[in-house]
């Protein structure tokens, strides 16, 4: 089932040089002030990608569009069936359902039915502790 997005702060920053981003997928922060791909469920957001941006494309200084707030589209990493289920970020940059020792980053709207499917995500970019 297709997401759809309501986000409330949309921000374009630089991708580190040389990584692929996929769309509908979290990134991160890195220590240059650039955006990298989020792996883990302890990894604090900074967005959701937009767009596709390829390896080609950050190295020449594109930035990564990204959802910083409000409703989000996430691909989804695995099945989630309930709605309402905090979600984390797995190690491709997807959410799945958090597990007692994540950091939540938001709050499924969909269910998804296995990874690939795209819900939508009230996104919490703080992230707390289950």
């Amino acid at each position: 089932m297709p997401g759809y997005r309501n986000f409330i702060l949309d921000k374009g920053k630089n991708g580190k040089s040389g990584v692929t981003f996929t769309k509908h997928r979290a990134v991160k922060l890195s220590a240059a002030e650039e955006v990298d791909i989020a792996v883990a469920a302890t990894d604090f957001l900074y967005g959701i990608a937009h767009y596709d941006v390829t390896a080609t494309d950050t190295t020449r200084g594109k930035k990564v569009s990204c959802a910083t707030a409000g409703i989000v589209e996430w691909e989804a990493g695995a099945a989630i069936p309930a709605v309402g289920t905090e979600v984390t970020v797995d190690g491709s940059g997807r959410c799945i359902a958090a597990a007692s020792t994540n950091l939540v980053h938001g709050i499924n709207l969909q269910t998804a039915a296995g990874a690939g499917d795209r819900i939508t995500v009230h996104l919490n970019l703080n992230g707390y502790k289950k």
